[in-house]
């Protein structure tokens, strides 16, 4: 099967994978090479395995970022939070692309150390920059780049 053929079957591949707009996919000489993001790995490998199934696709080469589940973080990290007795109600987030942005004052050293470490703990975080304040008097210690837990 020669691309032109092939391209409107692997497009109807991708529009049926639930995340098409936002994935790009270029074929040549029968490999179907994929850039973007998935929302997960099942995701992305179950959307490589149905190309690969077609007539004529003779690989795939996935490049496709595992996307962060940005939307949410800031409730899980609260829910871990109170699971270990920690409140931080001053606490404030972002995250964007599994790059997680903590600022905000903490109570006490414990609480900020806590607030940084659950962070390392949710899904599809990629990294912690912990810029959270210490109340008047509360040693600062550590880096503002928390290095990923070993």
């Amino acid at each position: 099967m020669d691309d032109a053929t092939l391209t409107p079957a692997a497009l109807a591949v991708l529009e049926g994978s639930g995340f098409a707009e936002r994935v790009h996919a270029k074929m040549a000489s029968g490999i179907v090479t994929l850039c973007g993001s998935a929302p997960d790995q099942a995701a992305s490998r179950s959307l490589e395995g149905r190309l690969l199934a077609l007539p004529g696709v003779l690989d795939v080469h996935n490049y496709l970022d595992i996307g962060c589940p940005d939307e949410g973080l800031e409730a899980r990290l609260r829910a871990a939070l109170a699971r270990e007795g920690f409140e931080a109600p001053g606490l404030r987030m972002t995250a964007e692309h599994g790059v997680v942005t903590l600022s905000g004052e903490a109570g006490s050293w414990s609480e900020r150390d806590a607030c940084g470490r659950l962070a390392w703990r949710l899904p599809g975080v990629r990294e912690i920059i912990n810029r959270i304040d210490l109340p008047p008097g509360e040693a600062r210690q550590g880096p503002e780049r928390s290095p990923a837990p070993a």
